[in-house]
């Protein structure tokens, strides 16, 4: 009885597996060889060639493609199939904390399908990738917390890696290694509740987050060898170029900057400063190291020392724009800025794909040009997802459920990195948000799914059958 009941177990394993390989393999053909922008490029050629320029692509997700290409996987639509079952298996083994197997199954399909998910869920990029890897990371750390002997130490190495590489596919990810290191702290420490289980679960979160940071930054620099881009050179400029403009007075320095305000006040607004950067108005140099970046960097510190309040309203008008709260959001729905070889990567089904493009952007200005920039639509409401991650962090922190704190700190991670984009954001995008937005709607389905079960109770029977071997309370496999 006990064996069949097993292998029961086993055949809905099976049968899930084979239903996300499915929803995989559906979305890559539909897609492939993937959503493309300039950023995309420089992963194909790092990829490629295997040299890893700069440490603002990812140089670390670029040599693990690499090893791929060796074998013959070069298209970029394997990277595309890659991050597409990291996502929805992220998205499942959330799901499955509280969910019975098939409603996790079912809602992590809905979830994918969702068109502000599945926008950058087929975006070959950092974005993307960050999303996918927290989702996977949380999700199996919770899978080990719950295994023992070998499986829980594959569980756990596995999410380690998960968080690792997240980490390493965005220079603005350690909010989301901090959230996972306290959430392992909590989960595998197990402490009692007290200020020394706070100082304790803190002291987790940011060990995790320097091992993390110091290993990525050590594969950047010794074996990679990827010179240093210092992205924080955009954040400096976006900055200071929106404090001149407040106070009608050119705050940047001559060695970095050397126009006048009037052609500052044509190139720029007050999402966008990046068009000083590069096209027919570009005149200040990206990467900027050296005795520029010094100058640049102490410009930036006397302004936010002199200034403190004109720096906080700055950081606070971007803050606004980018969860939605003025005006829309840029979104690019999709594009294909082909790589030198775009022959190599034929697109499969043109005609479906176009159609799938215009899914993705329904109800947004200007989705129906695909390749172009539109603005997003309600269903891109960022800040709607933010509440939701607020909702989830307040509801889960106050349960005395275990796995349940895994859940608080993937809400925790979902708003400590939009938090560190109020902080560094260098111009207003909606894919900067994607992560947020990812997570967000995840656990937007499972506070969702408690309300059903609060006033369905024979649905919510149905969602967490003890007789299959699933519980909603613990999610265990």
């Amino acid at each position: 009885m006990a064996r069949a009941r097993r292998l029961g177990v086993r055949g809905e394993r099976a049968l899930v597996a084979l239903a996300l390989i499915a929803a995989t393999a559906t979305a890559s053909v539909v897609f492939w060889p993937g959503d493309m922008d300039g950023d995309t490029n420089v992963y194909i050629h790092q990829a490629l060639s295997g040299q890893s320029g700069d440490d603002w692509h990812a140089p670390v997700i670029s040599a693990v493609w690499h090893l791929f290409a060796i074998v013959g996987l070069r298209s970029p639509g394997w990277v595309l199939a890659g991050g597409v079952m990291a996502l929805l298996a992220g998205m499942y083994l959330v799901l499955r904390i509280r969910l019975s197997r098939a409603w996790a199954l079912a809602c992590s399909l809905v979830v994918f399908v969702y068109p502000p998910v599945l926008a950058y869920a087929v975006h070959i990029g950092g974005d993307s990738w960050v999303a996918a890897l927290t989702l996977c990371a949380f999700g199996l750390l919770a899978r080990g917390a719950q295994s023992s002997g070998r499986a829980r130490a594959a569980w756990l190495g596995a999410s380690v890696a998960c968080a690792f590489f997240a980490t390493a596919a965005r220079h603005n990810a350690p909010p989301i290694a901090f959230a996972f290191g306290s959430a392992a702290t909590v989960l595998l420490v197990g402490l009692r509740p007290g200020w020394r289980r706070i100082l304790t679960v803190v002291i987790g979160g940011v060990a995790t987050t320097a091992l993390m940071v110091g290993a990525v930054t050590t594969l950047e620099r010794v074996p990679l060898r990827a010179t240093a881009s210092h992205p924080e050179s955009h954040t400096y400029v976006y900055d200071l170029v929106q404090m001149s403009l407040r106070e009608n007075r050119n705050l940047l320095p001559a060695s970095v900057y050397p126009r006048d305000l009037a052609y500052m006040r044509h190139w720029t607004t007050s999402e966008y400063t990046d068009g000083l950067f590069w096209g027919s108005g570009g005149v200040i140099a990206s990467g900027l190291a050296g005795q520029p970046l010094r100058d640049l960097k102490g410009a930036w510190i006397r302004a936010v020392r002199d200034r403190p309040l004109d720096y906080l309203l700055v950081r606070a008008n971007l803050t606004r724009y980018e969860i939605s709260l003025s005006g829309r959001l840029p979104v690019a729905f999709f594009r294909d800025e082909p790589p030198p070889s775009l022959a190599e990567y034929p697109v499969a089904f043109p005609g479906l794909r176009s159609a799938a493009v215009k899914y993705i952007g329904v109800g947004a200005p200007g989705a129906e040009a695909p390749g172009g920039t539109g603005d997003a639509g309600p269903l891109q409401t960022v800040w709607v997802y933010l509440l939701a991650l607020t909702l989830g962090l307040v509801r889960y922190a106050r349960s005395d459920r275990r796995l349940d704190s895994c859940l608080a700190w993937l809400a925790a991670a979902g708003l400590l990195y939009m938090l560190g984009l109020a902080f560094t954001d260098p111009q207003v995008s909606y894919r900067y948000a994607y992560p947020s937005v990812a997570v967000g709607t995840v656990l937007a389905v499972l506070l969702g799914a408690e309300g059903v079960r609060r006033l369905r109770p024979a649905v919510s029977s149905r969602m967490s059958d003890p007789s299959s071997g699933t519980t909603c309370t613990a999610g265990a496999e």
